[in-house]
């Protein structure tokens, strides 16, 4: 059984867009951090989220949000994330073209996934997937705003 097929879907996340202050703006973009963590569990390689605000990702427009990918699985881990749309299912994406959406955790290592949120971003809630080695994990994963 390869580590693709046998994923199994876990968890939801949340990350929450907010209005940027001048005080903000002014020290430069913040790094919001959160955590994906790959482990054996049943053996099936599976994920949980960890970040700011439990399973949700709070941030504000000019933020950067950086993922951990901590892989503790016995094999290597291509994770990423996308499928970006707003509520209600329209696509749009809250972050800039620029940073690194996918990354290759090898076996007992980490990687890490870094992305700005556009200054524009529509302040409302948002949805996105994770995938590990092509295979999504997380349909309906949720940023509100």
């Amino acid at each position: 059984m390869t580590l693709g097929s046998s994923m199994t879907r876990i968890g939801f996340a949340t990350l929450i867009v907010a209005g940027a202050s001048a005080l903000i703006v002014a020290q430069g973009p913040t790094t919001v951090r959160a955590r994906i963590t790959l482990s054996e569990r049943g053996g099936n390689c599976v994920k949980t989220i960890a970040s700011n605000d439990g399973a949700r990702i709070r941030a504000n427009r000019g933020n950067v949000v950086q993922w951990e990918v901590v892989n503790n699985c016995g094999a290597d881990a291509n994770v990423a994330v996308g499928d970006w749309s707003i509520k209600g299912g329209d696509p749009n994406s809250p972050f800039t073209t620029n940073g690194r959406a996918g990354c290759n955790a090898g076996a007992g290592r980490s990687c890490t996934l870094s992305l700005t949120i556009r200054g524009n971003a529509g302040l409302a809630t948002y949805s996105y997937s994770v995938s590990l080695n092509g295979t999504k994990q997380d349909p309906d994963l949720i940023i509100e705003g």
